[in-house]
């Protein structure tokens, strides 16, 4: 009998974007999983019909003796499935265990950072599997076009997004490693911005020696570090001049954007779906990649052409002429500045209506300044209860408080709902203006928002034709 059918993962909450793209890519190599969720989603129902047994709800009695039982960080400490496996000596997994085990021998390229981790990581696996290298990918959101969030290929390497929010992407040492970025964020798990400046300088001196560390160099911190590594072993991205991939320009007209950068010596230029200069800055590092693994350039461009783009990651959900409708994770600060930037420049003769649920009350407290200002680009901001994820609520967060200095400091009209809004009540807010845009970010349930609006309007629609 083989390892693969020997061994049996069963995964606590398997419907989550850490764990989905594991179930996927541990199924389709042959091993027996299962797992459980407290709501079955979109993602569960793939799995299901793939032939993945899933429970409802976490329970004691859903786990088979012989599973090796995966759990990530966001997995409390009393779950019932977690407190059995503990209590029986059955053998327990953190989920960057399991992604280490499946990634095996192959050649890791990591993407860190502090935010753009799932789109770079998406791009450099489209990239690679359209230039016919075969990759395996382990991808936190979905990609467009795929209802997937991995790929599933034979070739020599396994791109993956690694955790930093956690500590445990100090678990891998990659052949390639990549830093995005390097801000302050994950203040539940790091002191200061210190502490995460000491946990990306270790992540970065794991690399592979004869692989490449690729590094932003427009982040100051990232250039920080770079300066402690080996010439012969880094490759900078960025808008400065001396990077090894440069950027030049980022133009975008609606719906295309085109850029043009500088690959060492040699001026390119490709078009893409995306918009957004902070995607920009993903094509950069991507491209980065590429060179590092001595890829043709003008393949990985041709390919950027047809990427897809990331589930809530500035996805289009409704386009007319006089309305809108876009939706992004962003839950830090300069996510969300980026996106608002982004969709103004894009649409710059669009009223931007900003409907945002803020995520986790200690995020909120440490980075409260931050928040504030990354709405001064909004025209108005629709602000909803906070989604606590499990947090208690410490009294430091006031909506009313955080309001009124967003409206002082910004000059921005803010709208506070003390409950979701139904779909008619957002239109009453768009569609006072002959041209709107709205966009909802944040990393809990703030999409449902946007696809109710989204569906009234095609409703509307409807019965007018």
């Amino acid at each position: 009998m083989s390892d693969n059918n020997q061994r049996h993962f069963h995964l606590i909450g398997i419907g989550g974007s850490g764990m989905t793209p594991l179930a996927e890519i541990a199924s389709f190599r042959g091993y027996k999983i299962s797992g459980s969720d407290q709501k079955i989603n979109s993602n569960c129902e793939r799995l299901i019909a793939s032939g993945i047994q899933i429970f409802k709800g976490h329970e004691a009695s859903n786990l088979d003796s012989q599973a090796i039982v995966v759990y990530s960080s966001a997995i409390r400490q009393d779950n019932p499935e977690l407190v059995q496996a503990k209590n029986s000596g059955q053998t327990l997994w953190h989920r960057s265990q399991l992604l280490e085990f499946l990634i095996g021998d192959q050649k890791l390229i990591g993407v860190s950072g502090t935010h753009g981790k799932t789109s770079t990581t998406a791009m450099i696996a489209h990239i690679l599997d359209q230039c016919g290298c075969q990759p395996t990918a382990f991808i936190g959101g979905e990609v467009g076009g795929r209802k997937s969030y991995s790929y599933t290929g034979h070739g020599e390497y396994f791109v993956a997004e690694l955790d930093e929010s956690d500590g445990s992407f100090l678990r891998f040492s990659p052949f390639v490693s990549v830093i995005n970025n390097i801000d302050l964020d994950h203040l539940d798990f790091y002191k200061n911005l210190e502490e995460i400046k000491a946990a990306f300088h270790k992540f970065a001196k794991q690399t592979d020696p004869d692989g490449a560390i690729v590094l932003n160099w427009d982040n100051g911190h990232c250039q920080e570090l770079g300066h402690e590594i080996d010439l012969n072993h880094r490759l900078s991205f960025g808008r400065r001049i001396g990077c090894d991939v440069r950027g030049i320009s980022f133009t975008t007209k609606q719906d295309a954007s085109f850029f043009k950068a500088v690959v060492e010596r040699d001026l390119v230029e490709g078009t893409t779906p995306l918009i957004g200069q902070h995607n920009f800055q993903n094509i950069l590092c991507a491209l980065s990649v590429v060179r590092a693994l001595e890829i043709p350039i003008e393949e990985a461009v041709t390919a950027l052409a047809s990427f897809p783009g990331v589930k809530r990651r500035l996805n289009r959900l409704y386009n007319s002429k006089s309305i809108k409708i876009l939706d992004d994770y962003a839950h830090n600060p300069g996510k969300i500045k980026a996106c608002i930037e982004a969709v103004r420049e894009a649409y710059p003769d669009h009223w931007n209506t900003v409907v945002f649920q803020p995520h986790r009350y200690s995020r909120m407290k440490t980075m409260y300044n931050e928040f504030v200002d990354s709405f001064k680009d909004a025209d108005t901001l629709v602000l909803l209860p906070i989604f606590s994820a499990g947090e208690e609520d410490c009294g430091s967060y006031s909506p009313q408080q955080f309001a009124n200095d967003i409206e002082q400091q910004c000059d921005t009209k803010v709208v506070v709902f003390d409950r979701f809004p139904n779909p008619e009540m957002l239109l009453s807010l768009v569609e006072t203006k002959d041209r709107s845009v709205l966009l909802s970010v944040g990393a809990g349930n703030v999409y449902q928002a946007s696809n109710d609006l989204r569906d009234f309007i095609n409703g509307q629609d409807q019965k007018e034709t």
